[in-house]
């Protein structure tokens, strides 16, 4: 069937492309600055502000998102070699058990994730918002 052919084409040109994201050595700033720019596009800016590079004792997260001019969360970008380094994985295990005891709450969001299917990441970041602002 010539349609499923070319839903088939449509979804490996894609995927095509998130890997050539992924894969460039600038991936990862990409999706932190497109992921800051789309928050500060879909947040209220007269009650949210938008951080990058926020530097928490010796951490640094991708972004923080304040309310108020206060601490809402923490937002981490992972890239697609995140599991490959054993002392990353680690130091991030360390890193977050460390934030939570000092009242940061954190989100996770996977570069391919945001490739694949960036109107689903941004809602799924939206319900979050919504758990910490009730």
């Amino acid at each position: 069937n010539s349609g499923d052919e070319k839903g088939a084409m449509s979804i490996l040109n894609s995927l095509s492309v998130v890997e050539r994201k992924i894969n460039d050595n600038n991936g990862y700033d990409f999706v932190v600055e497109e992921v800051s720019k789309v928050l500060k596009e879909n947040l209220d800016s007269g009650l949210y502000s938008i951080k990058t590079n926020v530097n928490v004792g010796s951490f640094v997260f991708d972004i923080a998102v304040y309310k108020d001019n206060k601490y809402l969360f923490g937002l981490e970008v992972s890239g697609i070699n995140y599991y490959s380094n054993p002392s990353e994985v680690s130091n991030d295990i360390y890193k977050h058990y460390y934030l939570m005891n000092r009242g940061w709450s954190i989100y996770k969001l996977w570069i391919s994730d945001w490739l694949m299917d960036k109107e689903k990441e941004i809602q799924k970041i939206n319900d979050f918002i919504k758990t910490l602002d009730s």
